[in-house]
């Protein structure tokens, strides 16, 4: 009889990040590699999964072709709530017995919260909340960028990057941020259209830590954006609460991506009392999902891994 593994992938804009283990819980392998959000790429998810199933593989000393195994998957990917990407996605050729997939937020909450009623905010690349109340599943923004995601790591680049335009052409005051910027760009006009013109989520994100640096510099257009991007959580996490009806009252937060360290302190205080640190992260909440679709229950890891 075929020995049952478990997968478990979380995928972003940015990064991908992908976890093994047995049947009980003892963690195999686990490896990192890109973004692998299918709303960006479906050919490119797949390529972020496979070579960190590869590595997670090579680790474990598992040979993914051999039949002594029966691979199961959970991802928790990006880009779910557009229905064609998930059947494109679904549709491509894989070595799982069976796949779950659903959205990196829902696998965050399930994580976060032990597969119990709680609600997360992801601040990354984009930014979404979820919260899990019984059988009732509830989100709110996660609707992509440049649509909506206000407030994520991707946002916070763009808008960056529109007042380094607008100080260019004179309607916005210099500042350490905004030069900074355009140092990136080598001080070049011609380097810097051409780039934003072309850039997507994931080059736009690239540009946080600038924001942040200056941040803690106290540069005015770096604070104005990090208070900008604080309102567009707590939108979240009001809308979330209003989802939640009568039941608001016993459900607590937690807070996911990396974009949170930095934002966090920023946030209105009634969502500050409410955060609780989570219990697991989202490629353990993915886990949980596919072994509550195979084995029927979630099985607690021997090895806990925090990572965002």
């Amino acid at each position: 009889m075929a020995t049952k593994l478990f997968i478990g992938v979380d995928g972003g804009g940015t990064k991908s990040r992908l976890q093994i283990q047995t049947e009980d819980g003892e963690l195999l392998g686990k490896a990192v590699s890109g973004m692998a959000s299918i709303r960006i790429s479906v050919n490119h998810s797949w390529e972020s999964i496979n070579n960190a199933l590869k590595e997670a593989a090579r680790q474990a000393q598992i040979d993914l072709k051999s039949d002594r195994y029966a691979l199961y998957a959970g991802m928790g990917l990006a880009g779910c709530e557009i229905k064609t990407k998930v059947q494109d996605f679904l549709r491509r050729p894989h070595p799982f017995k069976k796949l779950v997939l659903n959205s990196d937020g829902y696998c965050a909450c399930l994580g976060a919260h032990n597969c119990k009623d709680g609600g997360i905010i992801i601040i990354g690349t984009g930014i979404v909340g979820f919260e899990l109340i019984g059988h009732d599943v509830m989100q709110c923004s996660g609707w992509g960028f440049p649509q909506g995601d206000e407030g994520a790591g991707a946002w916070l680049g763009l808008e960056a990057a529109r007042y380094t335009a607008q100080w260019l052409d004179g309607r916005e005051e210099k500042s350490p941020l905004l030069e900074a910027i355009y140092a990136h760009f080598n001080n070049d006009w011609d380097y810097f259209a051409e780039w934003t013109d072309a850039a997507g989520a994931t080059e736009f994100a690239t540009l946080v830590p600038l924001v942040v640096k200056h941040v803690d510099e106290k540069d005015p257009h770096a604070i104005t954006l990090i208070k900008r991007s604080a309102a567009e959580v707590d939108r979240i996490f009001h809308a979330l609460r209003k989802k939640a009806g009568d039941h608001h009252e016993r459900i607590h937060y937690a807070l996911f991506g990396g974009v949170t360290t930095f934002v966090q302190p920023w946030l209105c205080d009634e969502l500050k009392a409410l955060l609780v640190p989570r219990q697991y992260n989202a490629t353990q909440g993915a886990l949980f999902m596919i072994q509550r679709a195979v084995l029927g229950r979630h099985v607690e890891p021997k090895t806990v891994i925090d990572h965002d």
